[in-house]
Order: structure tokens, then sequence, then C-alpha cells
């Protein structure tokens, strides 16, 4: 009898001392250390043998120089026996008083074998899935990612819990689709394998190679924005090569099939042609959409929003910018804060209305309208403009006329 039970999960050292700073009798104790090795299912040493380690263990007791004590089989004892978690806690104190007890273990114990929970390990699956969903809430990027490939049961919660992506760039190039996160991941989808990532500055990158890597790529972006709870301040997405372009159809197909619009505040937007403009700004979250700015789109040099201004992401959002030439009327900018067009042509009737209506706008700050043709003069003269930019007519405004474009700020 050199040394205790070793595959025994309590402490018997503890136990017994434990036992002992209560005033128990060799026998009162190992009727306690049945109880325990009853309610865990485990067989118990003789009593002759229990009472070998009572007596060396008890004239320890007033030595300071013990190992840390496992105070899990005291309070597993404590809780069979009726003992509240308070009177526990102050009796494991006052018995290791040479050891320090943290309450928020001693209590965390004591309320998982009040639940009849013993000493099992405690994995993600024995968490509520409330509490799961917190802890994933609080994770970081890489570490949401890599939790979504522990389980399929995992992989579920996961993906109905709010994912920590708040800026994704998508490009698709000539020989890849590649998708940046938060700028610290890219993920490269390509069907060659001679490419070069090495000089690419990302904290993580993921690179996959595959003959149908567009298909492969979009199931991944398909996955982010798939979830209902993911909400971005920034969205970009550049399809504008004529090989790229094919990716266009496939993209517009995910966007549609969502069942719910995407959550973004500030959306960059280079596409094939400017009719899929609207298309796919038709899928982004009317009222959380507040930057527009759209650039690179071929299919004339013209282009007709008269669709796009119709819709309710359009008119409460706060910021557009456009750098093809527009054939449309100016009233359609008049509720941006901010503006940034190229138009055919502006009246002097235009500018005066223009002007009218910025000066009457509580939040606006600046515009740029790039003017085909205009008469720089004669709008100069309507404005009233004196000392270069000052206004007679709209003195909270200030007033840069170009030969080809005209800029407006608040004062």
């Amino acid at each position: 009898m050199n040394r205790p039970p070793p595959d025994s999960p309590i402490d018997l050292r503890a136990l017994i001392l434990y036992d002992n700073y209560q005033m128990k009798s060799a026998g009162t104790s190992y009727k306690n250390y049945e109880k325990l090795c009853e309610a865990m299912g485990k067989e118990a040493i003789s009593y002759e043998e229990y009472k070998y380690w009572f007596k060396k263990y008890s004239k320890q007791r007033e030595r300071d120089d013990l190992p840390k004590p496992d105070i899990r089989g005291c309070i597993l004892s404590d809780v069979i026996n009726g003992k509240t978690a308070e009177k526990s806690i102050d009796n494991l104190c006052k018995t290791f008083k040479d050891h320090k007890i943290d309450k928020e273990d001693h209590d965390y114990w004591f309320k998982r074998f009040e639940n009849g929970d013993l000493f099992n390990q405690v994995t993600f699956s024995n968490l509520p899935e409330d509490l799961i969903t917190e802890i994933v809430e609080k994770c970081d990027l890489v570490s949401f990612f890599q939790l979504r490939n522990v389980s399929h049961g995992l992989r579920s919660i996961v993906d109905h819990t709010k994912p920590p992506i708040t800026h994704i760039i998508v490009e698709c190039g000539g020989n890849h689709v590649s998708f940046k996160l938060n700028n610290q991941i890219l993920v490269y989808f390509t069907d060659r394998k001679s490419v070069d990532l090495s000089k690419v500055y990302f904290k993580h990158l993921y690179k996959f190679e595959d003959d149908d890597y567009t298909k492969m790529a979009f199931n991944y972006l398909e996955m982010l924005l798939k979830n209902p709870k993911l909400q971005l301040n920034f969205l970009q997405v550049e399809i504008r090569n004529d090989i790229s372009k094919k990716s266009f159809p496939i993209f517009r197909d995910l966007l549609t099939s969502l069942s719910h619009k995407i959550h973004v505040e500030h959306f960059f937007l280079s596409v094939p042609k400017y009719e899929d403009i609207t298309t796919v700004v038709k899928c982004m979250k009317p009222g959380i959409l507040e930057r527009l700015i759209v650039f690179g789109c071929k299919g004339g040099e013209l282009s007709n929003i008269d669709e796009l201004v119709e819709m309710e992401q359009w008119k409460q959002a706060k910021l557009f910018s456009y750098e093809n030439l527009l054939d449309t009327s100016i009233e359609h900018f008049f509720h941006f804060d901010e503006f940034y067009i190229n138009i055919v042509s502006l009246s002097i009737e235009d500018v005066l209305n223009l002007s009218h209506a910025l000066s009457n706008s509580p939040n606006f700050e600046s515009c740029r309208v790039k003017v085909k043709r205009y008469d720089q003069e004669a709008v100069m003269n309507a404005l009233r403009l004196h000392q270069g930019c000052f206004s007679e007519l709209f003195p909270n405004l200030l007033f840069y006329l170009y030969p080809n474009s005209i800029e407006i700020a608040d004062i």
C-alpha cells in the first residue's frame, strides 16, 4: 500500500483531510467515500486499505507544503450530503487555508454535480446551443472558419451565427476568383498551378486549384452571403474584363437566390454592363446601403438609370458616384449628401434648381458634375458669383466652375 488507487478521479488525500477537518472518524469517512464511488460507478477500495490512508493523510493536516488539492471529490461529497454551496466553499477554504480555493471554479463544479454531471470532460456537445452561439460570436475570423470544419452540428450553428466579417472584396480575373476578407484573409481560386502568391501580403492565405474553380469560388461566396446575420460595412465586387464577365451570370444567380437582401453600407461595384447595376443593387438592403460607387462599366457611352432611380436603395442612399456618361435628369441626385457624376448637358435652369435643392438640404456636403457641354459664363452670371466662388443667391454654398465641370460644396 505505497500509493492510493491510480485510476480513481478522487483525490484521496484531499477527501480525507476534508473529512478530518470536519471531525469525521475513519469509519464515517469511509462511508462517505463509498457514496462517492457509488455515484461515479467506481469500485471502492477495502476499508482496511482506506483506514491505512486515513491514518497516513490525517497526520499531514498541519503541513503547509502539500501539493495543491483536487477538491472536486470534496465538492461532490458536499452535494451528495446536501450541503449548500456557500457552506461548502467556506469549509473548503478553512480546510485548505494554505491554498487559494477559486470560488468560480468551485461554483462551476458544484452546479455540475447538482445537475448530475460528474467528472466527464466538457465538450461543445455538452453546452447549451445559446452558449455555443455566444462563444462563436466572440471568435476571430480564422477561428470562425475553423469551427465550421469541426462537425456538421457545429457548422450548422456557425452558419446561423453573425460572422465576424465586415469587409469583403470579390475580384474575378481571367483565370481566378478571389475573396479578400477583413483585409486579413485572401481566399484564391484558380485553375492554374503555376500562380505564385508568395508576394501577396495577407495574414492568412488559402489557395484552391480546380478546373471548375469558378463554381467552387461562388459556392464559397454563397456560404458567406446566405447568412442573414452577415452585416458588412464594405463590399466591393469587380467583374470587369471580357473573360471574367462570364462570372457575372453565376454571381447574379447567387444574389437572386438569397432569401434576404444583403446588409451592406458601402458598396463598390464594377460589372460588365451598366444594365447589370440595377440587377445587383436590387439585392442590397435599402436603408442600410449608404454609399454606391460604380466604376468600369461598358455597354455604350450613355447610361440610362431610369429603373435604378425608382428603387428604394437609390432613394435612401447618401452617396453616389459613377464615372460613365449619364443621360438623365439632374433632379435624380438632389437627395444625396454627396454625388460625383458625368452627364451630357446642364442648362442654366438645371444649375439653379440643383443649387436651390442643395442649399436647402440639411445634410449636403459636396458634389462634382462633369458636363459634356454647358455655358460656363451664363451659369456664372445666373448664380451671381463674386470673388470666384461665392454666390449672392446661395450664400451657404461654394461654387467652382470649370470648362467641363461644376463643383459645389457646403460652407
